[in-house]
């Protein structure tokens, strides 16, 4: 247990830990050969400070004529390793020393973990709540995919299946993601507010999940039948929920006087 500032530094000092191993390789005409393997490790990982060393000197040999090699920015956890090669008859005489510096701006600098950004409850306005939810553009699935999505017929290779299947799923896991989004700005909205916003909360509740639906219905058609294939009735249910979605949000505009260009709405005659 180390204390006090001198103890401090105690420890960051032992923070690096260094052995070696050496093997004999007794090969024909190099003589009696032997390799020092140095193993120099950062083991700061998950203590405090999280520490790196900047710079590590290795100096290894005789005395007289030491062989440096210098390593840069060793990390909490990471490790080196280097080959020192001389003969069996030497190792009396070879002897290593090392050197390692952390730097003032390196140990005194912290990073906490990190934290989510969060919206205190009543931050945003009926205002601010519409412009979250037509900056999700939230008809861009049913207008730019769903309705555009082929039909894949006898002439529709595997290959070309798998891909539209990939893209379905990618599409579901967006979608999901939005819900959450929805759900997350709801709540932020202050409460004297919200009777004016549930209306329109739930209808895009209501409308995500059924285009959710939609696009399990579409990857779990059988290839045979094809994909795309009978969903006219699911597009048809899924554009009168648009259509309801953008009627309520232009009645909550018009009644709270937020322009169309204020709120970022770009659905106007859709």
């Amino acid at each position: 247990m180390y204390e006090g500032t001198f103890g401090f530094w105690q420890q960051i000092r032992d923070w690096l830990d260094v052995r070696y191993d050496i093997k004999v390789a007794n090969e024909p005409g190099k003589g009696f050969q032997t390799i020092i393997q140095f193993n120099i490790t950062n083991i700061a990982k998950g203590k405090e400070p999280d520490i790196v060393f900047e710079e590590v000197l290795l100096r290894i040999g005789k005395e007289s004529k030491w062989h440096v090699e210098k390593f840069n920015n060793l990390e909490a956890g990471d490790s080196i390793t280097y080959q020192y090669s001389c003969d069996y008859i030497e190792l009396p005489d070879i002897y290593y020393d090392i050197e390692y510096r952390v730097s003032l701006e390196r140990l005194f600098g912290f990073r906490r973990a990190s934290k989510q950004i969060t919206i205190k409850p009543s931050e945003f306005s009926i205002l601010d709540y519409l412009r979250a939810v037509n900056g999700m553009r939230i008809h861009k699935w049913l207008d730019a995919v769903l309705k555009k999505m082929p039909v894949s017929d006898s002439g529709t290779t595997l290959g070309e299946v798998k891909e539209q299947q990939n893209k379905i799923k990618a599409l579901i896991e967006e979608i999901r993601d939005t819900e959450k989004r929805i759900a997350y700005i709801f709540d932020t909205v202050g409460k004297a507010e919200r009777d004016e916003i549930v209306p329109l909360a739930n209808l895009l509740k209501g409308y995500v999940r059924t285009t959710e639906n939609q696009c399990k219905q579409s990857l779990e058609a059988p290839v045979s039948k094809g994909i795309g294939s009978g969903d006219i009735c699911g597009i048809n249910v899924l554009e009168q929920a648009a259509r309801n979605i953008n009627k309520k949000i232009e009645e909550i505009m018009e009644r709270n006087g937020i322009s169309d260009e204020d709120a970022g709405y770009q659905y106007r005659g859709w």
